[in-house]
């Protein structure tokens, strides 16, 4: 198995060091995780706005006639 060039220099510990790959898994990681956490709220947030357009449109209607 190929594990790099540098594989018997000392390691860095940077986040910053880290290559593509590392840092392609951290958003396939983080990003779900954070998509999952916000869209609930999101959705959550437009479906209230939604059923108070409608309750206010069928109160209007109704009080006309």
């Amino acid at each position: 198995m190929f594990y790099g060039y540098k594989l018997f220099n000392a390691p860095k510990d940077s986040f910053f060091d880290s290559g593509p790959r590392e840092l392609f898994l951290s958003i396939s990681i983080f990003l779900p995780v954070i998509g999952i956490g916000i869209y609930p709220d999101f959705v959550l947030s437009l479906a209230i706005d939604k059923v108070e357009v409608i309750l206010s449109n069928f109160f209007i209607d109704n009080l006309d006639d």
